[in-house]
């Protein structure tokens, strides 16, 4: 199953599980509500859900013939759904105790069958639901595939159409024709990697690994820096016993989404700070956007260019505590020893324990631990329930080799007497 599809089917499910297990189920119970987790597995993925019991409880009872019982009910309570198996209930977690094999709600005896007899009203309605977002789903997907049929009526040779007609063909279980589908997009234009990709993973989902490896392997070669093929690969090598390589694979997958979501924050940073040079170019006195801009080049490392925006800003704005404070993190950054006269005035502007916790570690790295911890002393003089103080002040005593000391800050952070 595609990236899209559990997407789809897991926020249907989600909010219509949700929905369906937080309504009250008897009169009786209506007055004192409690809550309890049950999990539910649908189509193989886990959505935690609250199935809300009212006041009548569920208890496993001690005697054999009601833990057989029990155990028949929640069993009677799996049904089967458009050939899908549905655990509407796996386990009810036992909380309170049992009282002669009843439950006493309010003062009231109740049959211990009685709960699990509301249970089975609500997973019929669930029931009910379920086959209509289905049948919901699977509409939205018979449309989708007479679109793209109608698209190749008119063009067979296209390669996109053909791709989106195998996905379709894929919601609605109709996992041969898909490949089908996806082949005749690869015979177009063989240098789709997205094509070999849905292909491989149709292939997996019916089990048939080594060709689904064999498919996402074309997909990597046309797009190494794909790291979903490069991750459902290695699910389907663990699925074959090649626990080794899939490790490898699955490690290769996670190294190119790390660089690839850095990609695109280093992207929507420079995008960002386009947009804040075009509104300078319109008000260029405006000191908000220098900071705003200042604090971007510095997310970016550019920390020389940053300085040089926080002294536009503090031209405009002397008063601006944050500017100064953030000038101190550039010059931090660029290990300069500056930067402690822009924390001075920062903290001359507004004495914030922040501030001079930023001080201390700007210290620290200058390799001044002795003026940081009397930083630290002044944060939480301010503060003193901060522990985030404490536990710096316990690190700057270390590199003192003051060991008692940095134990009884660290105790300090901890609360510990």
């Amino acid at each position: 199953m595609s990236k899209q599809q559990v997407s789809i089917i897991k926020k249907v499910l989600t909010i219509l599980l949700t929905a369906l297990f937080t309504v009250p189920l008897t009169a009786a119970a209506a007055s004192n509500a409690d809550f309890y987790k049950n999990i539910s597995k649908i189509d193989g993925y886990t959505t935690i859900v609250s199935l809300n019991v009212g006041s009548a409880k569920i208890f496993e009872m001690y005697t054999n013939d009601y833990r057989n019982n029990y155990t028949q009910h929640i069993e009677d309570l799996n049904e089967t759904v458009g050939g899908k198996k549905v655990d509407l209930v796996e386990d009810i977690k036992v909380i309170n105790g049992v009282v002669n094999d009843t439950i006493k709600i309010n003062g009231e005896q109740v049959s211990p069958g009685n709960p699990l007899a509301d249970i089975r009203k609500v997973a019929n309605n669930t029931i009910a639901k379920y086959k209509s977002v289905v049948e919901y789903i699977k509409n939205i997907y018979e449309k989708k595939l007479k679109t793209q049929d109608e698209a190749l009526q008119i063009n067979q040779h296209n390669s996109t159409a053909w791709i989106e007609k195998g996905f379709a063909l894929d919601m609605l279980d109709r996992h041969d024709e898909a490949i089908t589908a996806y082949d005749k997009a690869i015979e177009i234009n063989p240098q789709d990697s997205d094509a070999w990709k849905q292909k491989g993973t149709v292939l997996a989902n019916l089990k048939r690994y080594d060709e689904a490896i064999a498919a996402y392997d074309k997909a990597i070669e046309i797009n190494p820096q794909d790291s979903e093929a490069w991750k459902i690969k290695g699910y389907a090598l663990d699925k074959l016993g090649k626990s080794a390589e899939s490790v490898k694979v699955l490690n290769k997958a996670f190294e190119l989404e790390n660089s690839n979501l850095e990609s695109d924050r280093k992207e929507a940073l420079e995008n960002h700070i386009k947009t804040l040079d075009e509104v300078l170019q319109i008000n260029p006195q405006n000191s908000t956007v220098w900071i705003d801009k200042g604090l971007a080049l510095e997310d970016l490392n550019r920390c020389d260019e940053a300085v040089h925006v926080f002294d536009k800003a503090n031209e405009i704005n002397p008063q601006d505590s944050l500017a100064w404070s953030s000038k101190g993190d550039a010059l931090t950054c660029l290990n300069k020893s500056e930067a402690i006269a822009a924390y001075d005035k920062a903290i001359e502007i507004n004495p914030q324990y922040l501030l001079w916790d930023s001080k201390g570690q700007a210290l620290v790295l200058l390799g001044k631990p002795d003026e940081a911890v009397k930083a630290y002393d002044k944060a939480i003089e301010i503060n003193p329930q901060n522990s985030v103080s404490w536990v710096y002040k316990g690190q700057a005593l270390d590199k003192l080799g003051k060991s008692d000391e940095a134990q009884k800050a660290y105790d300090k952070a901890f609360r510990r007497s």
